[in-house]
C-alpha cells in the first residue's frame, strides 16, 4: 500500500498510461502531494489507477496532459476513489475527462476544486469530470466545478454510462462554457446521457454556465433528475440547433423533481 507524503511529482512522461503515477490494484495514498506537468500519450496524464483504491488528501493535480486519451489529471478505472480538500486544475485530455475520468466504481470528492480543465477533442465532453461506463457512482460534497471547457456534452461534468448515479450537495457549478453551439446533448454545468441514470442536486448553485442546450443541466431520456433547494442564475443555452432551449435546465426525461429552487436571469 504505497503512502506518498509531502512530495512533488512533476515533468514525467509515459508512452502509454500514467504520466506521473501508475497504480495497478494497490491502495494508493497521497497526502500533501503536487502532481504537476506530467504527460501520458494515452490515459491518466497525472495519475492512472486501475483496480484497488486511491485516497488523495490535500493533493493538487495541475497542468497534466493525456494527449490522445481520457483523464488529463487522473484516470480512475475500477478504483474506489476518494479526494479530500484538493485541487484539479488546468489539466487537459484529448478525450473525455479533462480533469478526471471515473469509471466502474464509486468516487467521493469532498471540498475539491475542479477548474480550468479542458477537453481538446471536439466530439468529447466532460471538461471537468467524465464518467463513460455503466454502474459508476460519483458523489460531490462542498465542491466547486468552475471554468472548465469542452466542445461537447457536460462541460463541467458528464455521465454517459447506464445505471449510473450522481449526487452533488452544497456544490457550485460556475463558468463552464462549451466551445460549440451545435452540441445536441448539451449541459454547461452537468449532463447525463445514460439510461437509468439517477442525478440528485441538493443546496447547489449553477451560475454563468453555457452550452447549446441546457445551460445549467441537460438530463437525458430514461434518467431521473432531482433538484432540491438550489439556485440557477445567468446560465445560457446558446444553441444553433432546431430544438435549442433550456437556459437553466433541458430535460428529456419525465422523471424530474424540482423543489425549493430559484431561477433568475437564465436565457435561451
Amino acid at each position: 500500500s504505497p503512502l506518498l507524503t509531502n512530495l512533488l511529482v512533476t515533468g514525467n512522461q509515459a508512452s502509454g498510461n500514467g504520466g506521473g503515477i501508475y497504480n495497478d490494484g494497490g491502495s494508493l495514498q497521497l497526502t500533501d502531494v503536487l502532481v504537476s506537468q506530467n504527460t501520458a500519450i494515452s490515459h491518466g496524464g497525472g495519475i492512472y489507477s486501475q483496480a484497488g483504491s486511491a485516497s488523495l488528501t490535500n493533493t493538487h493535480l495541475q497542468q497534466n496532459m493525456a494527449v490522445n486519451g481520457q483523464g488529463g489529471g487522473a484516470y480512475s478505472m475500477q478504483t474506489s476513489l476518494s479526494i479530500t480538500n484538493g485541487v484539479v486544475s488546468q489539466n487537459q485530455s484529448g478525450r473525455q475527462g479533462g480533469g478526471l475520468l471515473i469509471n466502474l466504481e464509486r468516487a467521493l470528492l469532498t471540498g475539491v476544486r475542479i477548474s480550468q480543465n479542458t477537453v481538446t477533442g471536439t466530439s468529447s465532453g466532460g471538461g471537468g469530470i467524465a464518467s463513460t461506463s455503466a454502474n459508476t457512482g460519483i458523489d460531490l460534497q462542498s465542491c466547486t466545478i468552475a471554468q472548465n471547457s469542452s466542445g461537447n456534452a457536460g462541460v463541467g461534468i458528464l455521465t454517459e454510462g447506464n445505471n449510473a448515479s450522481f449526487t452533488a450537495s452544497n456544490t457550485l457549478f460556475t463558468g463552464n462554457i462549451s466551445s460549440t453551439t451545435t452540441d445536441s446533448r448539451g449541459g454547461g454545468g452537468f449532463c447525463s446521457t445514460g439510461a437509468n441514470t439517477v442525478s440528485t442536486f441538493t443546496s447547489s448553485t449553477f451560475t454563468d454556465n453555457r452550452n447549446s442546450i441546457g445551460g445549467g443541466i441537460s438530463a437525458g431520456a430514461s434518467s431521473t433528475l432531482s433538484v432540491v433547494n438550489s439556485l440557477f442564475t445567468g446560465n445560457v443555452a446558446t444553441g444553433n440547433i432546431s430544438y435549442a432551449g433550456g437556459g437553466a435546465i433541458f430535460s428529456r426525461t419525465n422523471s424530474i423533481t424540482i423543489t425549493g429552487t430559484g431561477f433568475s436571469q437564465n436565457t435561451a
